[in-house]
């Protein structure tokens, strides 16, 4: 690729390239601007109920919650410089940065963040989820309507730079939690003048590393650093740029033509760029779990009734098969919910894994012979899903595996929006999604699985012997307890068939080679942590 189009990327210069050849722009005027891939158009940038990465990769340029993630997602002091725990580990003090401004240089005191963090369990907001507190003082009662006085809620300001918690029990991965978007900061101002428009070009104010400069709808949004960020010297890049790509070949073409500084790169053109673009080409195992899932609460799937016609579903998958022919990148097969990357942490497989795949084929289709299915009389369902050539080779390969066992598949494509709207519905019969945690525990795996998940529950799955593993982990002292009761809550929703782990993932991506602080198994690294390199 000519070096042109690569200082054409990153300096973001509106003039022609015959200018850029002329080197006629004076280097204390060159900006720095980074052009970044997404998924899809955002949905909202509101951080207490975004649900998919696109959103969450421009709101986590936006905005920084009390404990932030460094560039290898470690917690560090954000928003909070420090904080104190109490001896019993149920009072959490947070010491905010002293002078801390919202991006109009108006104050962001304490009482700032405890209107946030009302708002978040306020049942009015329609949140996303409330997780990150949720072992916060009368945190569950507000969100499940029980507790109708919202002031009830266990944060308080002390004073105007020092915000208290009181949990109910310790929680031992607190500082994680918070550092979930949905922790962010949310201007009250704003939110009350504007409502849901809040959030638009003008309204919008944010404390984190950028703020948000325009947004126009399936173009492209664009940020510029904020100088009013505590760390603003050392954010290097003075513009972002985030383009909603959902085709992967086009977006190969929009990084050779100079257009992006990443690239995902197709299975069709991995082959082509191991050989012609090597130098560019960065692969690394992700932290992401490919899996079909089904509507829990509705339908032909519906039900410990139809959990055998689950099970049958994930036994016929021939998982290998898929990631050496079907869609070889280097995935590796899933057969848990949450990957052998995730430290600390044994993942709880299938007890069927290690069966030779005829012999679990067969018991699938006992399996569906005992509910009255056959290919001669089959189970017709539909599986819906967003836009993609890849995505349809590979459910096309889903629907030959399961048309043995008595399983007719139609497959139902639809734009992003389109299709969050039908799962969060429940409007639908069997989807598939790729879960990318937020941060490197096993609980963001499985916490869309709680009955008061709320958006996240993208299956309407509810089990009460669920909830209370998950709510003895969130409660646990220690971390051996805290990991038993994670493992057995993911025992739990694998043998209630609730989803079909396919794949855990492998990042391929082109990457313009004078980008620097990428790491290889981020796909949405933050802004803040990249830089450029001559």
């Amino acid at each position: 690729m000519p070096d042109r189009m690569n200082l054409a990327r990153r300096f973001g210069l509106v003039a022609s390239l015959l200018v850029l050849s002329l080197g006629c722009l004076p280097a204390d005027a060159a900006e720095t601007t980074l052009r970044r891939t997404n998924s899809a158009e955002p949905e909202s940038l509101d951080p207490q109920k975004i649900t998919g990465q696109s959103e969450a990769s421009v709101v986590g340029d936006l905005f920084e919650p009390l404990i932030a993630l460094d560039a290898d997602r470690h917690p560090v002091p954000g928003a909070a410089q420090s904080w104190d725990i109490s001896d019993d580990k149920k009072t959490w003090t947070f010491h905010l940065r002293p002078g801390a401004q919202w991006s109009d240089g108006s104050p962001l005191t304490a009482a700032d963040w405890v209107y946030s963090f009302r708002r978040l369990v306020d049942p009015a907001t329609g949140a996303a989820k409330y997780e990150q507190i949720h072992s916060v003082v009368n945190a569950e009662e507000i969100a499940s309507g029980r507790e109708k006085d919202i002031t009830k809620l266990g944060i308080v300001a002390v004073d105007a730079d020092t915000l208290r918690f009181t949990l109910n029990q310790p929680q031992l991965i607190l500082p994680l939690l918070i550092s979930d978007h949905g922790a962010d900061p949310v201007p009250r101002a704003a939110v009350e003048k504007w409502g849901s428009q809040w959030t638009r070009p003008g309204h919008i104010l944010s404390n984190g590393p950028y703020k948000l400069e325009s947004w126009n709808p399936h173009d492209k949004i664009v940020l510029i650093r904020n100088p009013l960020f505590h760390d603003a010297a050392h954010v290097a890049i003075d513009r972002v740029e985030h383009y909603p790509v959902d085709d992967d070949n086009r977006g190969v073409k929009q990084y050779r033509a100079g257009e992006l500084d990443w690239a995902r790169l197709p299975k069709s053109q991995l082959a082509w760029a191991r050989k012609e673009m090597a130098g560019e080409l960065h692969s690394g195992d992700a932290l992401f779990l490919w899996y079909v899932f089904f509507n829990m609460k509705h339908g032909a799937l519906a039900g410990p009734e139809h959990q055998a016609i689950r099970e049958a579903l994930s036994l016929a998958v021939d998982r290998q098969t898929i990631v050496d022919k079907i869609d070889p990148r280097g995935q590796k097969p899933a057969y848990s919910m949450i990957s052998s990357l995730m430290p600390d942490y044994t993942p709880q497989a299938y007890d069927w894994q290690a069966l030779p795949y005829a012999e679990r084929l067969t018991r699938a289709k006992h399996l569906m012979a005992a509910a009255g299915y056959d290919p001669a009389h089959p189970l017709k369902l539909t599986l819906s899903y967003t836009t993609s050539d890849d995505t349809r080779t590979y459910l096309l390969a889903l629907g030959a595996m399961w048309k043995p066992i008595g399983v007719e598949v139609t497959l139902d494509n639809m734009e992003w929006a389109v299709y969050q709207t039908k799962v969060r519905q429940l409007d639908y019969e069997m989807g598939v999604l790729s879960e990318i945690p937020d941060f490197d525990d096993p609980s963001e795996y499985l916490v869309p699985y709680r009955s008061d998940a709320g958006l996240y529950n993208h299956c309407g799955y509810a089990n009460p012997a669920f909830d209370a593993l998950m709510d003895k982990a969130s409660f646990a002292t220690d971390l051996p307890a805290r990991r038993a009761a994670l493992e057995g809550a993911e025992r739990t929703v694998l043998a209630d068939y609730a989803l079909v782990p396919l794949q855990f993932g492998v990042a391929n991506y082109l990457v313009n080679p004078h980008l620097v602080g990428r790491r290889d198994s981020l796909a949405y690294p933050q802004t803040r942590h990249l830089s450029f390199k001559d």
